[in-house]
């Protein structure tokens, strides 16, 4: 018993000499939690707007920034009209956090996701988009601020099957 309750006190003991606050540390788990959870749900809105043709809502999730481009809306129907037919499947892949602390905090917070979707006329595709949900760099780019489309194809080459991404379009509305 004695053996199982020293790597978690082990833990602590490091957590409080190095500064880090158990109640930090939690939250900050909690709040990672909570941001992939919303990045999952949101992964899932995309591919309605996707199959619906709903520009509105995905120009809702986009950044402020990227909204106040005024050819943000047609943009958003250049990306739909890659996809060939409707998406029946996705594989949703979190590529993890990128960020910076400062002061024990994060002061930009970012992920990317891929969407690797399959259509009803059998075209497969990745969808990429990137989300800030921490900048305190530049506030008015927290939400979703790049989005892209590529077509995945298979070609043989030197006798072996290989995946071959096109890049068909992309929403990248400004540098950050």
């Amino acid at each position: 018993m004695t053996k199982l309750l020293t790597i978690p006190i082990s833990i602590i003991i490091i957590l409080s000499i190095s500064g880090c606050n158990i109640t930090g540390v939690a939250n900050a788990f909690i709040d990672n939690h909570n941001e992939r959870k919303e990045l999952k749900q949101q992964a899932e809105e995309i591919v309605e707007c996707f199959n619906t043709g709903d520009i509105d809502t995905l120009e809702g999730m986009f950044c402020e920034e990227a909204r106040n481009n005024n050819d943000l809306p047609l943009e958003i129907q250049n990306v739909f009209d890659c996809v060939k037919g409707e998406i029946i499947s996705y594989e949703y892949l979190d590529f993890g956090l990128v960020g910076s602390v400062q002061d024990g905090k994060y002061d930009k917070k970012e992920y990317n996701i891929l969407l690797t979707v399959t259509t009803d006329k059998n075209e497969h595709y990745e969808i990429v988009f990137t989300r800030f949900f921490v900048n305190d760099f530049k506030p008015e780019s927290i939400g979703i601020y790049q989005l892209s489309v590529d077509l995945m194809t298979q070609k043989r080459i030197n006798g072996k099957i290989r995946q071959i991404n096109e890049f068909l379009y992309g929403i990248y509305p400004y540098d950050v």
